[in-house]
């Protein structure tokens, strides 16, 4: 049974999750909550997800400054987009056994059973708020959760939605919306809810519906979903790679990390997904030469040729180990890094091959405090480690569909293990 919020014991961890939790309630950016009660941590962490509406800008002023919560040591970030229209951010505490869940929604395709959307700045007019989480009016906010319910098809004899209902109905009555409190108050009291009561809930938000260019929204929709389904990530995580610079503990992490986890784990290196080919091994021995040129440094010459190999050929390790779970030693997208070990990494020009192809695994990205990478392994320099961070972070990041962990893995490696462990379990 799940405890309660004030039994909880408010471990460090708890505390330095909830820090993060009341910083996203205060802003500086600026989103619209949904439904449900306030957003503060006993309210969020381990409970239901917290819906909000936003646009993009929004979203990746919060995004970047979660990467400074991680890298501070307060939570590691979890975000997974299958499409356009919603990013689920998830917040973990540091030794992973607490999260809050937020849905972010750019497109709320849940009004008049799904056919029509509300989107972030039309609702602005209605705000009190400036920055933070805001509210709608409670009036509007209930026709919504009632097309919510609808476009949901959700049960109205949970406890859950008959105690939201019951909420809304008490706040319409108390600021006078009497039209609205009646829909509600139908609806408990029919524990229906009827074709009427839902037109009369959409006339109401009539002016806040997208309307312009709807068959353009809805093509882009249908694209995003097909996207979703050819290189989307999986539903069932089977696969994951452990990527990060050199000294970030990566393959200390691979080692220690499957007697954590509740599957038969096979490890699989990174490199051998294109260097086990018969074509690269044949350019190793007749051009590679002729270039003058050390291993690594080839590699990035080929880095597109290495990249479509290495994304056939993780996609072939994903259907023969379908029973076990794959842990692989970086991703796929670091063959198209160049000069990683300057001040300077970049992408390769042919970065837009990660549009097209490669297979969208979960990737888990570490980060350590720079004097522990000294400590470890130093052969980046601490400009270099901060633009690569903050370059692979934005990418996995801005892109959908997209599977991603930042995980703060300065901690010792059974408890960075066991952590990272809880992220994958859960």
């Amino acid at each position: 049974m799940r405890e309660k919020p004030e039994q909880r014991d408010h471990s460090t961890s708890w505390l330095d999750l909830a820090a993060c939790i009341t910083r996203i309630a205060t802003g500086p950016w600026l989103f619209v909550q949904l439904r449900g009660g306030a957003v503060t941590p006993e309210q969020v962490i381990d409970n239901d997800d917290v819906d909000l509406l936003c646009n993009r800008e929004n979203i990746y002023r919060l995004f970047d400054k979660a990467f400074d919560w991680v890298k501070e040591g307060l939570c590691h970030i979890r975000i997974t987009s299958r499409r356009t229209e919603k990013i689920q951010l998830t917040l973990i505490s540091i030794d992973g056994r607490h999260k809050a869940v937020f849905d972010l929604w750019i497109h709320l395709w849940q009004i008049n059973h799904g056919r029509n959307l509300l989107r972030f700045d039309i609702c602005l007019p209605l705000l009190k708020d400036t920055v933070g989480v805001a509210r709608l009016p409670v009036d509007i906010e209930a026709c919504l959760y009632i097309h919510h319910l609808v476009s949901k098809k959700k049960d109205l004899s949970k406890h859950k939605v008959k105690e939201r209902l019951l909420n809304y109905h008490a706040r319409c009555i108390a600021e006078k919306h009497t039209r609205i409190a009646a829909l509600v108050d139908a609806i408990i009291a029919g524990g229906i809810l009827s074709p009427e009561v839902s037109a009369s809930a959409l006339s109401h938000v009539e002016e806040l519906i997208q309307s312009k260019k709807l068959w353009l929204l809805r093509l882009r929709r249908v694209i995003s979903k097909i996207r979703a389904v050819l290189i989307g990530p999986p539903r069932r995580l089977g696969l994951a790679s452990i990527m990060g610079c050199d000294g970030v503990g990566k393959t200390t992490l691979i080692r220690e990390l499957p007697s954590h986890l509740e599957k038969k784990v096979k490890t699989i290196t990174g490199k051998h997904l294109y260097r086990k080919s018969i074509l690269f091994k044949l350019a190793v021995i007749f051009i590679r030469p002729l270039l003058f040129q050390s291993r690594e440094r080839f590699d990035e010459s080929l880095a597109p040729l290495v990249y479509i190999r290495a994304a056939i050929g993780l996609r072939l390790k994903s259907l023969i180990n379908r029973s076990r779970f794959c842990l692989v030693d970086r991703s796929i997208v670091d063959f198209l890094v160049l000069d990683r070990k300057t001040d300077n990494p970049r992408f390769s020009r042919f970065r837009w091959l990660t549009t097209v192809l490669g297979f969208r695994i979960l990737n888990v990205q570490c980060v350590v405090d720079w004097n522990t990478v000294v400590q470890r392994k130093q052969e980046v320099t601490e400009t270099g480690y901060a633009v690569y961070n903050m370059k692979m972070f934005r990418h996995f990041s801005r892109r959908t569909p997209t599977d991603y962990l930042l995980f703060n893995n300065d901690g010792g490696i059974e408890d960075s293990a066991a952590a990272l462990a809880r992220c994958l379990n859960g």
